[in-house]
């Protein structure tokens, strides 16, 4: 983990990583790179309501070591509702009805 006070020779040494990966970088990567940062915020205010913060929240919350359409997806259903590991999403993801097992339960089910 990168120390929240970094000295002066871990900074530079930062800076000269991310320095080199730019130079590294195509054209097209540079490009698509730049516009990363508005396609997320625009995504952010979607999955918030309106709300850049909180979709942005949403997104970094959900996004420990994920691709960014997980991240996304993730983000989205959370907006909705639907949050992993809840039993709503279990049950959605067993292909059975919410509504069904939210009724009361028979003697079946006991």
């Amino acid at each position: 983990m990168i120390p929240t006070m970094a000295t002066d020779d871990e900074l530079s040494a930062y800076v000269a990583s991310i320095t080199a990966a730019f130079r590294t970088a195509t054209p097209e990567q540079v490009t698509r790179g730049r516009q990363w940062y508005q396609v997320a915020h625009d995504l952010a205010v979607i999955i918030g309501g309106g709300d850049a913060r909180k979709g942005a929240g949403m997104l970094a919350a959900l996004s420990a070591q994920r691709p960014w359409e997980v991240n996304v997806s993730l983000a989205t259903d959370a907006a909705d509702g639907d949050v992993p590991g809840t039993p709503r999403r279990c049950w959605r993801r067993s292909g059975r009805s919410w509504k069904a097992r939210t009724r009361p339960r028979s003697s079946r089910w006991s």
